[in-house]
């Protein structure tokens, strides 16, 4: 399965624009670790396309 080129579009533009921001001193680094990890489990949400990954017993 190939993730939409459009959700992978916050992930080229998001980063790297919160990395410049840290490196300028406006954004702690810290906010640039937070956002690569929502954005990577956003991306990963994504490409399940909603199926759920656990299986109730029964």
């Amino acid at each position: 399965m190939r993730m939409n080129a459009y959700s992978a579009l916050p992930l080229i533009v998001t980063v790297p624009l919160t990395a410049l921001l840290a490196a300028f001193g406006v954004l702690p680094w810290g906010v640039v670790l937070a956002v690569t990890v929502a954005v990577g489990v956003r991306a990963l949400a994504i490409r399940s396309g909603g199926r759920r990954t656990s299986r109730k017993g029964g």
